[in-house]
């Protein structure tokens, strides 16, 4: 039976979808503060914990870092719901998996709670890039060194980025690969989309892009700002 930990200082706006996890079979415990929270975690060891920011009694960045600080706690997968984006990076960076910025379907929010559920390993990221950017997301899996495989979804055509070490080998697009098709997914992935990055997901062919990730990025700035200026 799947195990929940809700962190919720609001109390009662997501009534309906907690009722709905209990309906199905989900065991939940609820706390209303980050601490409480962690104390809460070393005890029950929950599967998945869901931080609700309804206001400035919680911090999500507070509940994560505290989380990171016990080493048995770091792969408890967290999805953030939050009425704010500000902090989208910062949590991703702090090793969220998920995060919602309201106001949000409860069908959304129930739909990202199985697919965390469901998810098998703990390292994995995905999320929304309308909430998160995909030079965000790149800039994140650089910085961490990733290993695997990240899958851009934008208008029901997929995309691909391997990454060795925290630097983009190869690129596959509907109609390019290797560098053209880095500059075409980032073309076309600004603000829509889904991602996922998958770390089992090694790309093991000769690599199609020799330049640094960093350098990359630093081109794409440049072309794009050429292209609004014509």
């Amino acid at each position: 039976m799947p195990r929940i930990l809700i962190i919720d200082s609001g109390g009662s706006e997501f009534k309906r979808v907690f009722s709905t996890l209990i309906d199905a079979g989900v065991e939940l415990e609820t706390r209303p503060c980050a601490l409480s929270a962690t104390e809460e975690l070393l005890d029950c060891r929950a599967d998945l914990v869901v931080a609700v920011d309804c206001g400035e009694r919680f911090e999500h960045e507070d509940f994560l870092r505290l989380k990171n600080l016990n080493t048995s706690l770091k792969n408890v997968r967290t999805l953030i719901i939050s009425n704010s984006g500000n902090s989208t990076t910062a949590c991703y960076q702090l090793g969220c998996d998920d995060y919602i910025t309201l106001p949000c379907e409860d069908s959304e929010i129930l739909f990202r709670i199985h697919s965390l559920l469901s998810r098998k390993s703990s390292s994995d990221l995905q999320g929304s890039l309308a909430e998160l950017s995909l030079v965000d997301v790149i800039q994140m899996l650089s910085a961490a060194q990733k290993t695997g495989t990240l899958h851009i979804t934008t208008d029901s055509v997929q995309s691909t980025m391997h990454f060795k070490d925290g630097q983009v080998v190869h690129a596959t697009s509907e109609s390019e690969s290797g560098e053209e098709a880095f500059l075409q997914i980032l073309r076309i992935a600004r603000g829509a989309g889904e991602f996922l990055f998958n770390s089992k997901q090694e790309f093991v062919d000769a690599p199609s892009i020799e330049k640094r990730t960093d350098h990359l990025l630093l081109g794409l700035a440049s072309i794009l700002d050429e292209e609004s200026r014509l």
